[in-house]
């Protein structure tokens, strides 16, 4: 059976880079497809598909060539590189320390052994306080009845510890200020196979998968990205003022996804990041919960 030489065409691309995408109405066993494909050619089954993928290269070629897009240059620090290294996963803790290291506000915290250290800890940080049990294997610590919120006195405090550890022996607790905002937010970061890390911006809370107000971009991100994705927010209005909100400082909230893009490219160990809620307080965005 006759075979086509197809080198001159998968040449053909290399030698100009440029994309090159085949319609074809034959199945992957067609050798030429089949062979086309595995030389990262992609084919088509109609000429409208083969239109749109060209149209969809050729924005991500205009974006990624502006001239106003210049990605913020950031070394990963050095204590960045310690918490990964000295950890196989991170508790919620340590991912926050990972935050703050690329300058990602978080909630202020400590994280301590036992009832006493927490009672010292409330009396350093003032109430009111949030409660976490905290441990690397506790995920949705909510669903759990490992959060306890509103702790506004010693014995609620001593309370909320003791039910944290009938549910989780193991856990520490982690003692935070409560953040006071009724603006949430969720930022996150995912994988998936040949791309780049996925960084994700949406209304947050509990309320995530109900609201369903998502954008995207591929990391690193440069400032115009992250406006871009910001803006594009079906309730973005919800961003400004009204009523007794203020403005969200949108050059802050900005800053965390440009940071948190480069924290992705920095480590690919980490496979999948999850702030929410990302709190308004005023108007700056706060990481009241961190899941890596």
């Amino acid at each position: 059976m006759f075979q086509s030489d197809m080198n001159g065409l998968i040449q053909l691309a290399k030698k100009y880079h440029k994309p090159v995408i085949v319609n074809s109405f034959f199945e992957r066993e067609d050798h030429a497809k089949s062979t086309l494909m595995d030389n990262a050619i992609p084919c088509t089954t109609s000429p409208e598909l083969a239109a749109m993928i060209m149209a969809v290269l050729y924005a991500s070629y205009s974006i990624q060539n502006r001239t106003d897009s210049k990605i913020p240059e950031i070394s990963a620090p050095k204590a960045a590189h310690e918490i990964i290294d000295a950890n196989d996963t991170l508790n919620e803790y340590q991912a926050k320390q990972l935050l703050r290291a690329y300058n990602i506000p978080t909630c202020n915290e400590q994280l301590v052994e036992s009832i006493d250290d927490a009672i010292l800890a409330a009396k350093d940080m003032g109430y009111p306080l949030v409660v976490k049990g905290c441990h690397s294997d506790i995920h949705h610590k909510t669903e759990h009845q490992l959060v306890h919120l509103n702790i506004i006195s010693e014995d609620q405090l001593i309370h909320a510890c003791k039910r944290i550890h009938e549910t989780q022996t193991l856990a520490q607790f982690l003692i935070c200020e409560q953040i006071q905002g009724q603006r949430e937010l969720m930022i996150g970061m995912k994988r998936f196979a040949n791309f780049p890390p996925c960084i994700t911006l949406g209304f947050g809370g509990i309320f995530t998968e109900v609201v369903n107000d998502i954008t995207l971009r591929l990391a690193p991100l440069s400032y115009n990205d992250a406006f871009e994705m910001i803006n594009s927010l079906k309730s973005y209005t919800m961003l400004k003022a009204f009523r007794n909100f203020s403005d969200v400082d949108c050059w802050a909230l900005a800053s965390i996804l440009t940071h948190l893009g480069q924290m992705a490219c920095h480590f690919p160990c980490i496979s999948e990041i999850d702030l929410n809620p990302v709190i308004i307080q005023g108007d700056k965005p706060v990481v009241v919960d961190a899941l890596f």
